[in-house]
């Protein structure tokens, strides 16, 4: 069911990703295949349908091809299914910003929409306000209405060629089809603005992290929790040296403290060398020297956190025994039946959400608004409601302990 926002969400102006974790969300079970990630959320109000993608795909978008047809570009297709006599509605959104709607086989542009999007170097984001009257309506149906969401993946650019178009799309598109039918829910309301917000994202390094400041800082955070270093030295494509990696976690920590946001930082965990190797193809005197290179990440950024005054949760000292076993907190192949060996199991974020939690109340840290800041530890991978603060990501966990009653 979509909730109702009781004011007009911020992404009217510029794309706010925070706000959107309260809303209702689109995920389904047919999600794309990893390197892709996606989370999609949606809500409403008497004027419009809040319909919103995030795209993870490790590498720039592939938006504005195409001369303004679909398919050439990456974004987001909706279908709704309406009343007579245009039964079945298509909204076009290119993460470029263009929007176009097909009605009896005829694209046209659509009237009143409003489309903000934002490209990173790794994926892109894009909020859609759908004017009722769009879909044939005068307001909010009184009966379910109900769509389906088609995120869409491109191989390659393409270039719109109109004697080659059957080749080109048979070469070159590659869409993650994704039915996600949902229905209105008139009578809820919904506070917009979320308490706790998860800034994790796949694949990102310490870099990546500190480009994301603007809108973590949109958020207006008053406390902040940062764990980043996983990927720095794990992923072979993301690796930094650690010298750049402790200047780098500075610059994060350090604009935290000028912004006078209360600042916690999380050592990263250890990991199963033999399976991140196997997967990085890392020679065997690579293999051997990655907990150690974790060790000294570690130990840099306790000195930035000394430096800036953040408050240090040392969580990789929680993953003691062997990390290979049933009951590691680590991603197994004898706990989970997973050659992972990076991300911690659902046990290993309700640990570090108690953890936390303690230090929050110690410390009387502000809780109004608190921003989770990382990769995909703090997105929650393979955990039920992973990007949000609901299911068993450690902020959705967090949540729990510090707001239910």
């Amino acid at each position: 069911m979509l909730p109702r926002v009781a004011t007009q969400p911020r992404s009217m102006r510029e794309v706010s990703p925070w706000e959107w974790q309260g809303w209702a969300s689109l995920r389904t079970p047919a999600m794309p295949q990893p390197p892709f990630s996606y989370q999609a959320f949606g809500a409403y109000d008497e004027r419009h349908l809040y319909i919103t993608v995030e795209m993870e795909l490790g590498r720039e978008p592939h938006a504005g091809h195409g001369c303004g047809v679909p398919w050439f570009s990456e974004g987001a297709e909706l279908r709704f299914v309406l009343p007579e006599p245009d039964k079945i509605l298509q909204i076009f959104l290119d993460a470029s910003g263009a929007a176009l709607v097909q009605r009896r086989w005829l694209l046209q542009p659509v009237g009143d929409l409003i489309l903000r999007t934002r490209a990173t170097a790794t994926g892109y984001a894009l909020f859609a306000a759908i004017p009722w009257s769009a879909l044939s309506l005068q307001g909010p149906p009184t009966t379910p209405l109900s769509f389906n969401l088609l995120p869409q993946v491109v191989e390659r650019p393409l270039k719109f060629q109109r004697d080659n178009l059957s080749i080109a799309l048979k070469a070159g598109q590659a869409t993650a089809a994704i039915s996600s039918p949902m229905e209105l829910a008139p009578a809820i309301d919904l506070n917009p603005e979320p308490r706790i917000i998860n800034f994790g994202k796949p694949g990102y390094n310490v870099r990546e992290l500190q480009s994301l400041l603007p809108a973590i800082f949109d958020a207006k955070p008053q406390t902040a929790i940062v764990m980043i270093g996983t990927n720095d030295i794990t992923w072979s494509k993301k690796r930094l040296p650690v010298d750049e990696y402790e200047a780098t976690l500075h610059r994060i920590l350090n604009a935290f403290r000028e912004a006078v946001v209360k600042t916690i930082l999380i050592t990263i965990p250890p990991c199963i060398e033999e399976y991140v190797a196997e997967r990085e193809k890392y020679t065997p005197e690579q293999r051997d020297a990655l907990n150690s290179e974790i060790n000294e990440f570690n130990a840099r950024a306790k000195r930035v956190a000394a430096k800036t005054g953040a408050i240090v949760i040392d969580y990789h000292e929680q993953f003691k025994g062997d990390i290979r076993s049933e009951s590691s907190l680590i991603r197994n192949e004898a706990n989970l039946r997973s050659k992972d060996g990076v991300h911690p199991t659902a046990e290993g974020y309700r640990l570090l959400a108690r953890l936390l939690a303690d230090v929050i109340k110690a410390n009387h840290l502000p809780t109004d608004r608190i921003v989770c800041c990382g990769d995909s530890i703090t997105y929650g991978a393979h955990m039920n409601g992973q990007g949000t603060t609901t299911g068993d990501t450690y902020p959705a966990f967090l949540r729990t302990i510090l707001f239910t009653p």
